[in-house]
Order: C-alpha cells, then structure tokens, then sequence
C-alpha cells in the first residue's frame, strides 16, 4: 500500500508527478516492493518539487534492503569552454548551496529537466537564463550519451539516496 505521514498529502500530484512516474518506469522488477510511505513533500508553487518516500522493499529472495530515497528527478549540467587569446576558461556560476552550507559554490551552469524530457533544449535554455549566452541546442555535446548511449539518463552522483540522474552537455566557442 501507498500510505503518507502529512495530514491531507496531496496524492494525487506526487503520483502523477514527473519524477515519480519516472522512478516507477525505471523500477527494476527484482524489487519486491510491499509498503511505500511517502514522508514529506516539498512544492514549488503548484507543482511538486522534492519528496521523500520510504519503502519496505526486498530483493526477490526475501532479503529486506534500503528502502529510503529522497526523489527529485533529472537536471542537466553543461561545461562551458570559453577559448580567447590562445587560452581556455570554464565558465562556472556561484550558487547559494544550503544542503553543503556553501553559500558561494562554484558550479558549472545547471538546471531541471522539465516535463518534455529535451535534454539539449532544456540545457541550451538554461544556459541563455544562467549567462546569457544563447546557442543552439546543437552546439552541444552530450558527454552522457558518449558515455552511456541511452542505458541511462545521466550520471548519478547518489544513487545510494536519491534518484538524480545529471545529463552532462560541453559547449565550446
């Protein structure tokens, strides 16, 4: 069963959500899943942002494993490789980073992935309200794909805890 620690959960938008919708289509079916709580959830204005769920799941052995994820769905990173003189430079933005208590965190340019899953569109626009620079969704080199093909949607820095996957782009001038 599919049960929620907060008063008047909104059911509804955490199950249609992207990012779970997601997590179930990528379940791989040796999970024996048997209760998912879902404990908190955070929106950003109407629509669901973060949330966390914890599971009685085993493996299909009847060993009980992990069951805790905090879910937020796919972002996208792209390395820019600014050449000027001879030289080349990375562009990286400072981002207030509360969950490392960094406020100034250097960072490549990132951003959610939203709902039409166009990874390169996605990116391009993140980069033009970012810094600016406007390229063309062509532009860009997708290292995920180099790396992986389409086995997966990106790299996933905590696949211990959460879902995250980043598809990583480079554009080079």
């Amino acid at each position: 069963g599919v049960t929620a620690e907060e008063a008047n959960f909104p059911f509804d938008k955490a199950l249609n959500c992207v990012a779970f919708r997601n997590w179930v289509s990528n379940l791989d079916n040796r999970f024996v899943v048997k209760k998912l709580n879902f404990q908190s959830i955070d929106m950003f204005g109407p629509r669901v942002g973060y949330f966390k769920m914890k599971a009685d799941v085993e493996d299909c052995h009847g060993v009980a494993l992990p069951g805790i994820s905090f879910v937020k769905g796919s972002s996208i990173g792209v390395l820019v490789i600014l050449k000027c003189e001879g030289k080349e430079y990375t562009l990286l933005t400072l981002q207030p980073r509360f969950p490392i208590g960094r406020f100034g965190f250097p960072e490549i340019p990132t951003g959610a992935v939203d709902a039409s899953g166009h990874f390169a569109g996605v990116a391009a626009k993140q980069l033009k309200a970012v810094t600016g620079i406007e390229i063309a969704d062509s532009e860009l080199i997708d290292l995920t794909e180099l790396a992986y093909g389409e086995t997966f949607p990106g790299m996933v820095p905590s696949a211990g805890g959460c879902d995250e996957s980043v598809r990583l782009f480079v554009y080079t001038t």
